[in-house]
């Protein structure tokens, strides 16, 4: 019994004299106590290792968190009208800063891929002359990404409800073009109208194919010290001040 005894002590004697590397400070029975004490650290680590494995299973296999599911269904084409309010401001103001106040915009929706949010049709300079038409739409996180570039001046930009394409028709003195774009894979292509442009264009005096406009709001200011003006096509309507929020379309 005393032989056990002295052997617990010793024992202990041997652990409480271990500094933080596991080398003991004493010249006790060094062979023992590090075998056990390495066979103990290699358990540990295993067990820790099999635990991170588990750990990280556990994070790869869970549903992650996608932008939908931080939105309620139908949360970006509620925002829609909002968001692209606040881009046709940073847009007509881009253009004002780089003339002096002046500038000059038109814009316009049609939903072209029947998904309940309309795209975009912007107008931009400072008077016809100058303008570059661009398409837009928002993509999933609610961010407002460029489609297509659509011409210059003088072009106005319909819907072929027949081809079922974006058609835009440009006439300055004297001449005349009409183009088509179709919308694919989140893009505006410019396509060959089958038999030609001649062709298509007497489609259109003849009424073979229905064309519904996309109305355009204009908005102007002349300088900084203007308030500006809006005209709004389909009610009509000119008013004082810069209207970005008319969200309507055919």
């Amino acid at each position: 019994m005393k032989k056990i005894i002295t052997a617990i002590c010793l024992s202990a004697a041997v652990l409480t004299g271990c500094d933080k590397t596991g080398k003991s400070n004493t010249n006790n029975d060094t062979t023992t106590a590090p075998a056990t004490t390495a066979a103990d650290t290699a358990e540990a680590e295993t067990t820790t290792e099999e635990e991170s494995e588990v750990t990280t299973t556990a994070e790869v296999t869970a549903p992650p968190t996608t932008h939908e599911a931080d939105v309620p269904a139908g949360g970006i084409k509620d925002m829609s009208p909002a968001i692209y309010e606040q881009f046709l401001r940073s847009k007509f103001e881009e253009t004002a800063a780089e003339n002096n106040g002046l500038a000059y915009i038109e814009y316009g929706y049609r939903d072209i891929d029947a998904d309940g949010i309309p795209e975009l049709f912007l107008k931009r300079g400072t008077c016809e002359a100058d303008f570059s038409i661009t398409a837009y739409t928002l993509d999933s996180e609610g961010e407002v990404v460029q489609i297509g570039e659509l011409g210059g001046g003088h072009t106005s930009v319909d819907y072929d409800e027949t081809l079922r394409m974006i058609v835009t028709f440009y006439a300055q003195m004297g001449s005349a073009h009409v183009s088509c774009f179709d919308y694919e894979n989140g893009r505006l292509v410019e396509k060959e109208p089958a038999g030609g442009e001649l062709s298509l264009m007497q489609k259109y005096e003849a009424g073979e194919n229905e064309i519904s406009g996309i109305s355009f709001v204009s908005v102007y200011r002349s300088d900084n010290d203007d308030k500006g003006y809006s005209f709004i096509p389909l009610e009509g309507e000119k008013k004082d001040g810069l209207h970005f929020d008319y969200y309507k379309w055919k």
